[in-house]
């Protein structure tokens, strides 16, 4: 039996992590964008849902009694509730909230979206 999977940061490290470096980009250098109250809005009803298949699915691993630890060597493989989606629904979940997060505050979403264009990732030709 394998001692479970490899894993070196707890996923919604990841999600913390890159939500930290946004906040601390639009300290240094503030952006703001219209529609706030749409996107606010959308924000609530993404970190909403995000909190709720992320419940649902730790819900659904404990009813299969198997650990949600994700280094921790699994006792059952589960394929229902959300699983039955998704390969792995916690890590949408965290996704899902994160991005909801990022709407929330209209100035980290600006942050956020234009990260890749100050790279200069353009299409050929652009």
């Amino acid at each position: 039996m394998s001692p479970g999977a490899k894993v070196r940061l707890i996923p919604p490290v990841v999600y913390i992590v890159a939500f930290g470096l946004t906040w601390s980009l639009q300290q240094r250098r503030p952006w703001s964008i219209g529609g706030s109250e749409a996107l606010s809005a959308a924000g609530l009803t993404l970190v909403a849902g995000g909190i709720v298949v992320m419940l649902w699915s730790v819900v659904t691993m404990a009813r299969a009694n198997t650990t949600v630890i994700p280094w921790e060597q699994v006792s059952t493989i589960v394929s229902t509730g959300p699983f039955r989606f998704s390969r792995n629904p916690i890590y949408l979940a965290d996704a899902i909230t994160y991005v909801g997060g990022c709407l929330l505050i209209p100035q980290l979403a600006a942050a956020t979206a234009a990260a890749g264009n100050r790279r200069g990732d353009r299409p050929q030709g652009h």
